[in-house]
């Protein structure tokens, strides 16, 4: 079974998708929808839609919002 959350940031729908391996796609629109999923270390793996990948700490993934705001905060 498939969960679907939606949430409207910036104007644009995003959809979290549970998919059926345990992994979770982000998606914006039609593409470049990034999956987050755990690595056997229980790590935190986050492939794009073009095979690239990087692989994190859960507690550095968890700080990736955080990261978010300063990066708009020195974009303004």
């Amino acid at each position: 079974m498939l969960t679907w959350c939606r949430l409207l940031i910036n104007n644009c729908m995003n959809i979290l998708k549970k998919l059926k391996d345990g992994a979770v796609m982000m998606c914006c629109g039609k593409d470049k929808c990034p999956v987050m999923r755990f690595t056997e270390d229980k790590q935190i793996r986050i492939e794009d839609d073009y095979g690239n990948h990087v692989i994190m700490e859960v507690d550095q993934a968890k700080l990736i919002t955080e990261a978010l705001k300063e990066l708009s905060k020195s974009k303004s």
